[in-house]
């Protein structure tokens, strides 16, 4: 399956036109909706509701992310415009796929880190948020955690629930994998204790 996905991948990102990506996302909305989806009964119905959602199973959008986060490594200005397009406009599953090329350890961290918090303020459920917060957010941050902490230390007190919840996400994970972080981590997990948002409290 994985070098099926990564042929028809090769073929769509060949006619990929940078300044108008609608083309190359519908054409990779016919590529996932070639495989099956399945039962829907664990996605809530009000986010069906919300956003066109399929039910196709995640590794196959994470694979159709990854191929597209390989070629986008190094020509961050031709594919970002799609992962936004596919984020805003292609459902649970252009977003699936939009997080997964983000976080392929894309050059410009500079200019992704507020894409991804701008795509934060979008998000309809704690899936979205922590999809971006594990695969798109985290890899810049855990990279290089003293150039980017001091993100995490701003954004924490934004009033966007979903940037609090994605920001201490991040911390919790970095505190886990490099403990001379901790202390820092701990100090972010101590603003949101007392968060009204449930959706931010649960991940304090």
């Amino acid at each position: 399956m994985k070098s099926e996905i990564t042929d028809q991948v090769t073929q769509i990102l060949a006619k990929h036109m940078p300044s108008s990506p609608t083309a190359t996302a519908d054409a990779l909305r016919t590529l996932w909706l070639q495989h099956t989806p399945k039962s829907m009964e664990g996605i809530k119905a009000e986010q069906r509701a919300q956003q066109e959602t399929i039910g196709i199973p995640v590794p196959v959008l994470k694979a159709i992310g990854q191929d597209i986060g390989k070629v986008a490594r190094k020509q961050v200005n031709e594919y970002l415009l799609l992962a936004q397009y596919l984020w805003n406009d292609y459902g649970r599953e252009g977003r699936v796929v939009a997080v997964h090329i983000l976080g392929m350890e894309l050059a410009k961290p500079e200019r992704l880190i507020p894409q991804i918090i701008t795509l934060c303020r979008t998000c309809i459920t704690w899936e979205d948020a922590d999809q971006l917060a594990m695969y798109a957010l985290e890899p810049i941050v855990r990279k290089k955690p003293e150039i980017w902490l001091p993100t995490l230390e701003t954004h924490i007190k934004d009033d966007n629930k979903w940037v609090r919840r994605a920001c201490i996400t991040v911390a919790g994970r970095l505190a886990m994998k490099n403990g001379i972080y901790t202390p820092r981590c701990l100090a972010l997990a101590e603003q949101v204790l007392l968060d009204e948002e449930t959706d931010v409290k649960a991940r304090g």
